[in-house]
């Protein structure tokens, strides 16, 4: 099987001590089944094409451009320079804001995990010493920049590398208290179902171990 390929690439720096690392995806999607869209008439793939919501036409992709809706039907454009010039500056730097206590991490955060390794034999060595400096049970914080996009993470040692995942941000998460409007009224109707199944459950049981030949007096 062929080693994954680095997904991003770059300088851990950890106060004064920096060395070269590279990403890399702990998750894969080999083994999943992709269904691809086909032309029920010949059985042939069909592709995906952008379309003027107004007239109806193709847009090729020279004539595409990146927009942001201020108000509704009202966008500005924004051209793939200007995004370029509002990339962060630390697009190949990770960082190390501050350490936090695992324990502390709200587990609701923890979106995707990548293994941090070194970029070569030269930063192996340094790499080890970030490594080990960092407690057990301690996570360092930091952010990168993964497609286009700055992404807030964590970084905690693993194995004999480190282990870097990425956090949601804060709005993207939906309140407990949207979803549980009375966490305790809600706790005590679960408990009162689950006390009930259980009732259920046992008597259900006891129904099916019952045997005449087993009661008392039987064959009398």
């Amino acid at each position: 099987m062929a080693a994954p390929r680095a997904v991003w690439k770059g300088i851990l720096k950890v106060g004064s001590v920096s060395c070269g690392v590279k990403l890399v995806g702990a998750t894969s999607e080999a083994s999943k089944i992709h269904f691809k869209i086909l032309n029920r008439k010949d059985g042939l793939p069909v592709k995906a094409a952008y379309v003027d919501e107004e007239t109806g036409d193709v847009v090729d992709s020279e004539n595409q451009v990146k927009g942001y809706e201020a108000d509704a039907g009202d966008f500005i454009k924004v051209e793939p320079d200007e995004i370029k010039k509002l990339k962060m500056t630390s697009e190949h730097t990770l960082e190390v804001d501050e350490f936090v206590a695992i324990k502390d991490i709200d587990t609701r955060y923890l979106e995707k995990p990548y293994y941090l390794i070194p970029a070569d034999g030269a930063s192996t060595e340094a790499f080890s010493v970030l490594r080990e400096a960092m407690a057990k049970g301690v996570a360092a914080r930091s952010c990168v920049v993964l497609y286009q996009r700055g992404r807030e993470v964590v970084i905690q040692p693993y194995g004999k590398g480190m282990l870097l995942t990425e956090l949601r941000t804060h709005d993207e998460m939906i309140s407990e208290e949207t979803i549980f409007k009375d966490p305790k009224s809600f706790l005590r109707i679960m408990t009162k179902r689950l006390c009930a199944w259980i009732r259920k459950d046992r008597l259900a049981a006891r129904a099916r171990g019952y045997r005449p030949s087993h009661s008392r007096g039987a064959g009398a």
